[in-house]
């Protein structure tokens, strides 16, 4: 999010930052089985409600009924990103840099 922004949520605990002012958006989440689709809905919600922030759903397992459900909803997702797969990881920092680099155009 834009310095301004975080900087006014430090100082008003509870505030919640605006979407305008966020830039990216990741959900992470390590499981040691199966991902469940409720995870998969709960972060459609999400990038719902931060309409026009660039959101990414992170796992490091993958799950083929959540990955149909994220492509089917046009989501940004990634699997198998854990520190001993270092092409996957490369593959997300691809996607971030993306991100940033359409703003600072």
């Amino acid at each position: 999010m834009e310095r301004a922004e975080a900087e006014l949520c430090r100082r008003n605990p509870g505030f919640l930052p605006r979407p305008k002012s966020i830039l990216l958006s990741v959900e992470c989440k390590f499981y040691t089985n199966h991902l469940g689709t409720n995870l998969a809905r709960s972060f459609i919600g999400l990038a719902a409600d931060l309409s026009g922030v660039s959101c990414h759903f992170v796992s490091n397992i993958q799950t083929d009924a959540v990955d149909k459900l994220l492509n089917s909803e046009q989501k940004k997702w990634e699997y198998n990103i854990v520190p001993g797969m270092p092409s996957d990881v490369e593959r997300l920092r691809n996607s971030f840099r993306e991100v940033f680099k359409k703003y600072k155009v």
